[in-house]
Parts: structure tokens; sequence; C-alpha cells
């Protein structure tokens, strides 16, 4: 790490020191803790750039062209593959770390003030960072898309009971944690942003709180004022308190997440006309009652995946304790298997064989419980506008903070979460789990 102690460039100091070792380190970091996000492939040749969006070619509906005639007779009609071109816009995801002027002028003489200041930015920057970007891939979509209308991104979860309390009742706590800024209403006002105002019963406004403690899997605690929003309003994150035109909100601005991309629903994803049947993903679901795993179901998926879209998954992504249940139908055959991804790192992945090949499962804590996704990693990929790294066009990775003795810097990319076919996926959802085995997030 570059740290010329006692020089009077101490600006230079710093911004050589994220640029040359920090921001690599991060890039490592999000590739190490983040099994998911190390699993996708970027978007190649096939990703254009359009405008500040995205764009690619998908296929939705085989030639016909095919088929077997008599002796001297008219050969098939020749048919072609439907093919569309799917757009998107890339979705933005920063973090922010900022030095006073104080702690940078008391590190020129002192290397491990230098360090410090650093390490302890940095380490807050790379754990909100990790657990945000995660939390978007894996996405809850509480807000499904419908007559040709794309889903909302960034809801984490709805309100069940209407009330005027300091406790929220909702579907789920499980992407939610203690000291997180919700913004919540309905989603056509969490959508236009609409400016924070006294509660209305009802669910007529926007409120913003901080959450003081997650009390149970269903309920958590607001800090300072009661909460007065209807059922079925949602959580978003966000602590916009005044005029719509300002201020931070993550609703419909969060990449799309694995519940926006594969689900089987009019949503209008990617720009994608509704009609077409063979885009859609493969759906196994019990209108939200759950039911008991079984070797035949699981099996089932790879089936129907493959009657759909010709190919079988080879990643399954669930949340651990839907791999608990997985393992009580393999009993004593519970293999694992070593797999490494784009970033290197080798991690064991238990295993399951649906009669043509070994497919790896991949937990994660922050995925929903009850369902599994069926990944075909081939059609399944990150495509950037701009790839992870600080913010330094203006030539400067440090930037002084307005009206204040403060240097920030950001960093972070443009991109969004794609399927290029849509169908090569599935979800099997309604599983029961064992609830005793979950903890109340912290």
């Amino acid at each position: 790490m570059p740290t010329e102690v006692g020089s009077a460039d101490n600006t230079g100091n710093f911004a050589a020191a994220l640029k040359e070792f920090y921001g690599p380190g991060l890039i490592g970091a999000l590739n190490e803790d983040i099994p998911y996000f190390d699993a996708l492939s970027s978007g190649g040749s096939e990703v254009e750039l359009g405008g500040r969006g995205l764009v690619w070619p998908v296929h939705i509906k085989r030639s016909g062209g095919v088929g077997a005639i008599a002796e001297n007779s008219t050969l098939p009609t020749a048919g072609t593959q439907t093919r569309t071109r799917a757009t998107a816009r890339a979705k933005e995801i920063y973090g922010r770390v900022e030095l006073t002027r104080k702690v940078m002028a008391a590190s020129r003489s002192n290397k491990m003030a230098f360090v410090d200041a650093l390490d302890a930015e940095m380490n807050a920057l790379e754990s909100e960072l990790k657990y945000s970007l995660n939390r978007q891939l894996l996405g809850n979509n509480v807000a499904p898309g419908s007559g040709g209308s794309e889903p909302d991104t960034g809801g984490l979860a709805v309100i069940t009971t209407n009330g005027d309390s300091l406790t929220v009742k909702v579907d789920s706590t499980h992407q939610l944690h203690s000291g997180m800024k919700v913004r919540m209403g309905t989603a056509a006002l969490l959508k236009a942003n609409t400016a924070a105002s006294a509660d209305t019963t009802g669910g007529t406004t926007i409120a913003v709180r901080t959450i003081d403690a997650i009390t149970s899997r269903t309920e958590f605690t607001v800090e300072d004022d009661t909460v007065e929003l209807a059922t079925g309003n949602i959580v978003s994150i966000g602590d916009q308190e005044a005029a719509a035109s300002s201020g931070f909100r993550s609703y419909n601005q969060e990449m799309l997440g694995l519940d926006h991309l594969i689900v089987d629903d009019d949503d209008g994803l990617f720009g994608i006309d509704t009609t077409n049947a063979a885009w859609k993903a493969h759906v196994d679901d019990n209108g939200g009652t759950n039911r008991s795993l079984s070797p035949e179901r699981m099996d089932a998926m790879f089936d129907g995946v493959y009657e759909k879209s010709g190919q079988r998954p080879d990643m399954i992504v669930c949340h651990q304790s839907f791999v608990r249940e997985v393992k009580k139908l393999m009993e004593s055959d519970v293999r694992y298997e070593p797999q490494t991804f784009k970033g290197g790192f080798e991690r064991n992945l238990l295993v399951w064989n649906n009669g043509t090949k070994d497919v790896v499962f991949l937990a994660d804590h922050l995925c929903m419980p009850n369902r599994a996704y069926f990944l075909s990693r081939e059609h399944i990929k990150l495509a950037y506008l701009d790839k992870f790294g600080w913010l330094d066009e203006d030539g400067a990775v440090l930037s002084r903070v307005s009206n204040l003795a403060n240097f920030e810097a950001a960093f972070g990319a443009m991109l969004e979460q794609i399927v290029t076919k849509r169908n090569a996926h599935g979800v099997l959802n309604d599983i029961s789990i064992n609830e005793s085995t979950l903890v109340t997030p912290a």
C-alpha cells in the first residue's frame, strides 16, 4: 500500500491507497463472500449498450419448419426462429466513505493512523455493499408486474395488519435488519417518490422510519413515531424526508432479483410481449400453501424446465433451510463436490443427481425460505454499463464534501441481472421447511 507518511500530499496518499489496494480488495471480497455473485458470468458480446440502457436478443418461439413427408410430396413450409430484443436500464449501486480533515492531517506523521482511518471506513463499506448487492441479486418480488408492466424492485416486505403502533406486522422480516432506514407506503406512491408527510389511515402517504429492532419473523418495531399504514403497503429502503425530487430511495431503483426474473406472470419483463408463453419460466407453486418436498417434485422441476426450453438446470439457489430438507431426502447419499467460479474461490457444494448430471446447490441466508430456483447458468448473467470501481471520472478518487472540511469517495457499478432465455429457469415454491431452524434477523 502506498503510504508516504510525512508527505504534504496526504490526500494523494489516501486516493492512491483506495485505488490500488482497497478497490481490488473490495472486488475480491464481493466474489469471495457472495457465492451467487461469484457464480454469475458477465454478459458478453450479446449485450449491447443502447443509450443509457442495455439491449440483447432473446429467443421466444421455435421455427416449426420441420416435418415428415410422403414420397414426392412438398417440403415443410420454411420457418424462422422468432427472436426479439430485450431491453433493460442499468441500475446503480454505490457505497461511500468519508474522512475528516482532522483524521487526514493526523495521519501525515503516523502510519498506523493512516491505516486505521482507511480500514475503519472500508470495513463498514465492504460489509454494507456485500449485504445490499447480495440481497438485490436474490430479490424478493413483493409487487409482481401485470398487464405487460414490469415488476417493481426494492420491495422487502408487505404490511399485513392495519395499525397505529410502533410495531409493524409484515409478511416476512427475512431481508430486514435493525438500523435500516425504511420508506413505507403503496407501490404507486413509492414509485412516484412521493414525499413523506403525516400518516393517514388507509395508507395514503409515505412513512419514513428507522427500524429499532426485529422482534420476530413477522414483526419489527420502529423508532420515534408510530406507523399508521394499511394492509398491503410495502416496506422499502430510503430516508427521504423532504421534496420528492431529492433524498435517497431504492424502490424501483434496485436490480432485478431472482424472484423478479423467474416468475410465470403477465409482467412484461425486459419489454418482452407477455403473450409469448414460450418465454416464461417454469413455476411449480401451490398458491401460497406450503407442501412437503419429495424426490419426485425435485426431479419434476428438471423435467419441466427441459420440456419448456430443451435445457436442464445446472445450479439450484436456495436458503439453507431448503438444503436441509433436501438432505433429509438423500439420507446417507449426501455428496459434496468442489466448485470454482469466476473469482477463483473453491467451495464444496451439495450435489443432487436428477438421473442426467450432478447439479450443485448454492445456499444463501438472504434467499427467501420455502423456495428454490433452478437455474441454467448459461442464460443468467450480469450485464454492466460500468463495472465496479471508484468514481474517478474527474481524475480524483477523493472529493471535497460540500460545506465541510471532509473528503469522500464512492465505489460502485452500473449493472443489471438479466436472463437471455427465461424458460431455461424455474422455481419450486411453497415448500414446507422446519420453521424452528430459522433465526430472527438481527
